[in-house]
C-alpha cells in the first residue's frame, strides 16, 4: 500500500549579496536604482550614462543575477515534501504457525567584471542564470525498530498482528529552480531530488530468556526479512536514478508530473518484487514458533 501525497510550493524570498566582506546589503529595488539614475542625470544629455552608473551598482551590491534579472526574468525557487509511501506486507498461517514478513543553491556568482561597455549587458542576459548542479539522491535509509516481548510464539503472534512485519517508508522530495524569461513561460533550470527512505524491523526483547534453538529461529528470521526490505532499499535506488533529469528543462508542472511517473514506477517494480517473493515468504520469513516448545498430553 502507499499513500500519495499533496504538495504545496514554497517559492523563497529574494537574497541578499554581500557587498563588502562581513556586511549584508540589501538588494536595491529596481525603480529605486533608475530614479537615482534620473535625478542625478544632468539636462538634455539622455539617460544613458546615468542609467549605466545605476545598473553599475545594483551589480556590485546585488551581483550579476540581480543586473540579468532586468533584462532576462526572475528566477524562483520551489519545493514540495512528498508523503512517506510505506509498503505494507500481510501474515499467513499454513500447517505450522507462520509469520509473513514484508516491506512495505544558490546560483553561483559569475566573475566579477570591471567592463562597463553594454557588451556586459549582454552577455549578462544572454540565458538562464548560473545554477547549483542537479542531482538524485536516494537514501540510505535510517533504521528504526519496534520491540515484541514473551516467548518465541508470543514474538510470532505480535508481529503477525501487525499491519506489516517490517516496512520501508519511501518519501521523494524535489526542491527546484525555475527561470522565467521576459515574456516567455517558467522553466525548470535545476532540480535536485533527495529520496528518503525509514526501514523500520522487530526485535525481541526476551530473546536472552529463550532457548538457543529458538534464539537461531528468530535470527534467521531477521536476516530473511532484512533481506527482504533491502531489496526495496535497492530497487528504490534503481527506479529513481536519474530522476532530476526527467524534470530539468520543463514547465514546472510537467516536472512535478516527470517524477510522478518515476514514483509510479518505483511503486511497480516494488509490488512486482512483493508478487515474486510472496511478500518475503520466498525468502525465508516465516516464523515457526513450535520449535523447543513442549506439549502437555493429559
Amino acid at each position: 500500500m502507499r499513500e500519495h501525497g499533496r504538495f504545496q510550493d514554497e517559492p523563497k524570498r529574494a537574497r541578499t549579496r554581500r557587498g563588502t566582506p562581513g556586511v549584508d546589503e540589501p538588494i536595491a529595488p529596481t525603480a529605486a536604482v533608475f530614479d537615482a539614475a534620473e535625478r542625478a542625470q544632468d539636462p538634455g544629455r539622455g539617460g544613458g550614462p546615468a542609467v549605466s552608473r545605476a545598473i553599475d551598482g545594483l551589480h556590485m551590491s546585488a551581483g550579476n543575477a540581480a543586473v540579468a534579472g532586468l533584462f532576462e526574468g526572475t528566477t524562483t525557487h520551489r519545493h514540495r515534501e512528498g508523503r512517506a509511501q510505506v509498503r505494507a506486507g500481510r501474515t499467513g498461517t499454513t500447517d505450522r504457525p507462520v509469520v509473513q514478513a514484508s516491506t512495505a543553491g544558490e546560483a553561483a556568482p559569475a566573475d566579477e567584471m570591471s567592463d562597463e561597455s553594454d557588451s556586459t549587458l549582454t552577455a549578462l542576459a544572454a540565458g538562464p542564470p548560473k545554477t547549483g548542479p542537479s542531482w538524485t539522491h536516494v537514501g540510505p535509509p535510517s533504521n528504526t525498530t519496534y520491540t515484541v516481548t514473551g516467548s518465541l510464539r508470543d514474538a510470532a503472534n505480535t508481529v503477525g498482528s501487525r499491519t506489516e512485519a517490517g516496512s520501508v517508508a519511501t518519501a521523494p522530495s524535489p526542491d527546484t529552480e525555475t527561470w522565467t524569461p521576459e515574456g516567455g513561460a517558467a522553466q525548470v533550470i535545476a532540480a535536485r531530488v533527495t529520496v528518503n527512505q525509514v526501514e523500520e524491523l522487530p526485535t525481541w526483547a526476551d530473546e536472552s530468556q529463550a532457548t538457543a534453538n529458538q534464539q537461531a529461529e528468530w535470527n534467521r528470521f531477521h536476516a530473511a526479512i532484512t533481506t527482504h526490505e533491502a531489496g526495496h532499499v535497492a530497487i528504490d535506488k534503481t527506479s529513481y536514478a536519474g530522476a532530476h533529469k526527467n524534470m530539468v528543462g520543463k514547465s514546472p508542472d510537467a516536472a512535478d508530473k516527470a517524477l510522478d511517473t518515476v514514483e509510479a514506477k518505483a511503486t511497480t517494480d516494488n509490488d512486482t518484487y512483493d508478487t515474486k517473493t510472496s511478500h518475503g515468504l520466498t525468502q525465508g520469513t516465516g516464523i515457526n514458533p513450535n520449535i523447543d516448545e513442549v506439549t502437555k498430553v493429559p
